[in-house]
Parts: structure tokens; C-alpha cells; sequence
């Protein structure tokens, strides 16, 4: 069970630190992909996670992703 679903007043700061930031986050790899240049991207693990999470969000998107 995750901390918003345990209390659910904790979603607007979830939404702030989290979500909010994979979308934006999301959006930058994108940038990056879009270019002939290598890069390496480390984020936090509460971030990869989940439906919202950057992995899942890249994928939406068309992009492969692995994790490893």
C-alpha cells in the first residue's frame, strides 16, 4: 500500500514530489533521445516506479525501455 493510499491528504504533496516532477523529468529524457549524443540518466527509484512513473510514461510514449 503506498503513503497516499494509507492518507490521502499526503496527495498534493505526492503529486508535487513525484508525479509532477516524472512528467517534467519525462519530457527532459525525451530531449535527450531526440539527439545523436549518449547520455546517462540516474533518477531516484521512487520515480521509475508505477503507472505515472518515468519508465511507464516513456513507454506511453513509444520508447523501449529496460531497467537493469
Amino acid at each position: 500500500m503506498s503513503p497516499v493510499e494509507e492518507d490521502p491528504s499526503l496527495k498534493d504533496m505526492y503529486d508535487e514530489l513525484i508525479t509532477n516532477r516524472n512528467y517534467a523529468m519525462t519530457e527532459k529524457i525525451e530531449g535527450f533521445l531526440k539527439t545523436d549524443k549518449n547520455y546517462f540518466v540516474v533518477v531516484g527509484a521512487g520515480h521509475v516506479i508505477g503507472e505515472e512513473g518515468i519508465v511507464a510514461l516513456l513507454r506511453k510514449k513509444a520508447y523501449r525501455v529496460s531497467q537493469r
